[in-house]
């Protein structure tokens, strides 16, 4: 017997609420490389989707997270969750997270990753966003815009 399961819109929003737990947990770092380029172990969903912590992922041949002066991980602490009535969907968003001074010995940058826990490499490894432009370190700020990061559709 076969069954079918719809969700609601606000079906969608409550489990896109239960699973940020209202958490202040989720992290996100820049990646950067030689030329600003993805390296190839890292260039296909298929690649990242069985990685299961940051420290698996900075495993990755020619993965290098940034690093010095003042760079650090962002915590993502505000997070909303709004249900979509004319999409039929509901969307997380996190606000946007801000990298202060990134110096500029770093490569250029091609992309940040997503992760949940303390903000330490061992931390659950969520997401990998590639940038569509690759962003070149020179002691300014870097700002990574996040727009409904996650859709329950």
């Amino acid at each position: 017997m076969a069954n079918t399961l719809w969700l609601t819109n606000l079906g969608k929003k409550s489990l896109l609420t239960t699973a940020t737990h209202g958490a202040t947990d989720f992290y996100m770092g820049l990646l950067c490389a030689s030329g600003g380029t993805v390296p190839a172990a890292i260039d296909t969903e298929a690649e990242i989707q069985d990685s299961d912590t940051i420290t698996q992922l900075l495993a990755f041949s020619g993965v290098v997270e940034a690093t010095g002066g003042s760079y650090a991980r962002q915590n993502l602490t505000s997070s909303t969750v709004t249900e979509d009535d004319t999409n039929n969907r509901a969307n997380l968003d996190f606000a946007n997270a801000t990298f202060t001074a990134v110096p500029g010995t770093n490569n250029p940058c091609y992309g940040a990753f997503i992760s949940r826990g303390t903000g330490v490499n061992g931390d659950t490894f969520i997401a990998l966003a590639i940038f569509t432009t690759a962003v070149t370190p020179n002691g300014s700020d870097i700002t990574v815009t996040i727009s409904d990061w996650l859709r329950a559709s």
